[in-house]
């Protein structure tokens, strides 16, 4: 393996052919598929609660924002808020900028269902887990490459070289 060349070959001159991301944003190996429970952890619900009460909000506004993070969310439901949180004339924009923040830190996405019918059935689920993790790599093996290409693999290094 270490003896065939590759097929291409990046030309990297300078540091910002292979710089990828931006230093200010954080590289995260959270994804969306994963619950909310990093998030929930990282900040206390009660201290959230707690400054959300100081702000003063009137009942109407505090009763949707009750409403809203009592059930886990989806895309179409945080829509649905953002939009009601925008069309409330009373709330200054820094008021409504406040409560989508608080709604997405004291609320909890829903979770997505597997793609799988057969790991959505909660009866059969955790066998066809276990079956599928013992079967996983039946019948891979490791082959080397045939020693019939090996002479014209070193005359072609040879002739790079």
């Amino acid at each position: 393996m270490r003896s065939v060349q590759p097929e291409w070959v990046p030309s990297i001159s300078s540091f910002d052919d292979a710089h990828y991301f931006e230093e200010d944003e954080p590289i995260s190996d959270w994804s969306e598929s994963m619950g909310s429970e990093i998030a929930e952890e990282s900040e206390n619900r009660a201290d959230l609660d707690a400054e959300f009460l100081h702000f003063g909000f009137e009942a109407d506004v505090r009763a949707l924002v009750i409403e809203f993070t009592a059930a886990p969310y989806d895309s179409t439901k945080l829509k649905r808020f953002d939009r009601d949180v925008d069309d409330n004339s009373e709330l200054e924009d820094g008021e409504k900028e406040y409560l989508k923040w608080y709604a997405r830190r004291a609320g909890h996405k829903e979770r997505k269902r597997p793609r799988d019918k057969l790991l959505r059935d909660p009866w059969v689920k955790d066998d066809v887990l276990r079956m599928r993790k013992q079967m996983a790599f039946l019948g891979y093996s490791w082959r080397c490459k045939g020693m019939l290409h090996r002479p014209f693999v070193d005359g072609v290094i040879a002739a790079i070289s």
